[in-house]
C-alpha cells in the first residue's frame, strides 16, 4: 500500500518544541486595519476592486445580451411572448392561490 502523506506541510508532532508554562496574562490582539501590513492591504484592495469591476462588466454584458434577445423576440415572435407571459401569470396565480389557501 501507499505511504500516508500529510495534507499539510507541517512537521510531525514529535518535532514540535515543548511548550513553556504560560503566565495568566491577557494577550494584546489588534484586529484593526493598522495590524495589516500596508502592502497586503493595498494588494487586497486592488484585487477586490478588480473583481468588482469584472463582475460589473460581466453583468453589463449579460444585460446587453438579454436586451438584444428580448428585442429580437418581440420583433420576430410577438405571439410567443404574449403566450409566455400568460402562462407565467397563470402559474404564479395558481401558486399564490394554493399558498394562500394553506396559510389561512
Amino acid at each position: 500500500m501507499a505511504e500516508r502523506v500529510s495534507a499539510y506541510p507541517f512537521p510531525e508532532p514529535e518535532s514540535y518544541p515543548r511548550p513553556r508554562p504560560v503566565d495568566d496574562v491577557e494577550p494584546e490582539i489588534d484586529f484593526g486595519i493598522g495590524s495589516v501590513p500596508m502592502s497586503l492591504y493595498e494588494q487586497l484592495s486592488f484585487r477586490a476592486g478588480r473583481t468588482f469591476r469584472n463582475a460589473e462588466s460581466a453583468t453589463q454584458t449579460a444585460i446587453t445580451r438579454m436586451k438584444a434577445v428580448m428585442i429580437r423576440v418581440v420583433e420576430e415572435r410577438p405571439i410567443n411572448l404574449v403566450v409566455g407571459v400568460a402562462i407565467s401569470a397563470f402559474i404564479a396565480g395558481a401558486g399564490l392561490r394554493i399558498w394562500g389557501s394553506r396559510h389561512e
